[in-house]
């Protein structure tokens, strides 16, 4: 990897090239990309069967699905490091700047952004650009039933020991499920809120997630993952099938439900998708989930650009990040995904948010909207629209907001320190480590090293105690 990362040419100052999706060519390598299994490092530890029932999430429905993506699944993994993975550090990065003076080849080369070259997007340019520059990549992968692939981002849950997930079972997570609508390689998308602080935990997606599934992996993600979960789910047509088939599940009590949604028929117009659907549903289940109207959605993006207006530090996941800027506004004014492309992963979390601001029962499962992490004291029926823009923040290890604001770059040199910092004390104590770049320093420890301080709790937990 170190001689392939030497050998790489300059960078390219041409716009025209697959990160750039205005192009031809970004245009054409997109569908490519997205036709590949996503990679992930548990490749290692699965066995031939695993391995095989991870893919089958993948290529084996698109074959069973009546609906067609735009290209076929093939069976090949799409690999993607980033610079400080293959122990680059961001000196190295500026140094690619120097040769080149192409801040967006940079972004698109070097950091892996694919960013538009031009657009329509109703979000400034400078927002896309902080959007894109404070974009945060996962700190580690779930798998669900050995299939189902969630990004889990830092997001100031406290992590008990043994606990491998990344996600905390006392949190009291807001899920906004914003499930494929049907046709058109739409993607079942979730998105993991801590209520805390507002930050994303975690993120889904997968076009080629049936119903039965999709039912089975939220109860297992409940049950065994995040205990006090409150599923956001959106009414479309496979979301009603979902919270009639989750109502007679183990994980029931964990749908967000509010009496006032039961009376969505009285608001809702004779032409709005899904009509039918809704007054098919029983009494019983009509409290549960949003149905998104005309109204509804139009306040969802509301909330949407007041947080990009006064909290975009925020807004910093992968699959979010990537929705927004694929966002245009149509002739008559819709705020929508461009031609071909889906806003599934910003809906998912529209609905996580949608519910954060406007529950009237969040009390019930344990989430007090006391003090908003950026605006202060907020109420259900306060007015946040006149509140203050806030400063560039970041979080401290409770998950507070840090005093002293930090930007990008500042924070980027941090995580390059953290990681040169963690290789420098693996090779410092571990005798067989070796990489290049880190000389060992003072003693060296090894392995028989009897001055390592280990609790004793580690071994009662070892030991099933």
């Amino acid at each position: 990897m170190e001689k392939f990362i030497r050998e790489l040419p300059r960078v390219a100052t041409s716009v025209n090239i697959p990160g750039n999706l205005d192009t031809r060519e970004g245009k054409e390598a997109l569908p490519i990309i997205k036709s590949m299994i996503p990679w992930t490092e548990k490749v290692y530890d699965m066995t031939d069967e695993q391995l095989k029932e991870y893919k089958s999430a993948y290529y084996d429905e698109y074959h069973n699905s009546e609906e067609k993506n735009n290209r076929e699944v093939i069976d090949v993994f799409y690999m993607e490091y980033q610079y400080y993975q293959v122990r680059k550090d961001w000196n190295w990065v500026l140094d690619q700047y120097k040769l080149s003076g192409d801040k967006m080849a940079i972004r698109r080369e070097i950091l892996m952004q694919r960013l538009r070259g031009s657009t329509n997007s109703p979000i400034s340019p400078e927002d896309i650009e902080y959007l894109t520059s404070n974009m945060k990549h996962p700190i580690k992968d779930l798998l669900i039933n050995n299939k189902w692939l969630f990004r889990i981002y830092e997001h100031g849950a406290k992590i008990a020991y043994g606990n491998q997930s990344g996600l905390d079972p006392s949190i009291p997570y807001l899920v906004g499920i914003d499930p494929a609508g049907g046709g058109g390689g739409d993607n079942f998308a979730i998105t993991i809120v801590n209520p805390y602080n507002l930050r994303i935990a975690a993120e889904f997606k997968n076009p080629y997630l049936s119903g039965p599934h999709a039912v089975r992996m939220l109860v297992e993600l409940v049950k065994e993952y995040i205990p006090r979960a409150v599923l956001c789910i959106e009414k479309n047509s496979m979301g009603i099938y979902l919270i009639q088939m989750l109502a007679e599940s183990d994980i029931r009590d964990a749908m967000y439900w509010s009496d006032k949604a039961g009376k969505e028929l009285e608001n809702v117009t004779q032409d709005e998708p899904g009509l039918r659907e809704l007054r098919e549903m029983s009494a019983e289940t009509q409290k549960y989930g949003t149905f998104c109207s005309g109204p509804v959605r139009k306040a969802m993006i509301e909330l949407l650009f007041q947080h990009i207006d006064q909290c975009k530090q925020l807004l910093c996941t992968e699959y979010l990040v990537d929705d927004l800027c694929k966002l245009v506004r149509t002739s008559t004014g819709r705020i929508e995904a461009s031609k071909g492309e889906h806003d599934d992963c910003m809906m998912s979390y529209l609905h996580a948010i949608y519910i954060y601001y406007t529950g009237d029962n969040l009390a019930a499962f344990g989430i007090e909207r006391i003090e908003h992490p950026v605006w202060g004291n907020v109420g259900v029926e306060e007015d946040t629209t006149q509140a203050q823009p806030a400063v560039p923040f970041t979080f401290d290890e409770n998950g507070k907001i840090a005093d002293q604001p930090m930007d990008w770059d500042q924070q980027v040199m941090q995580d390059s320190l953290r990681v040169e910092d963690q290789i420098q004390t693996m090779v410092n104590q571990l005798s067989f480590v070796r990489s290049a770049g880190f000389k060992r320093k003072g003693n060296s420890y090894g392995l028989n090293n009897d001055t390592v301080d280990i609790p004793m709790s580690f071994f009662d937990q070892i030991n099933g105690v």
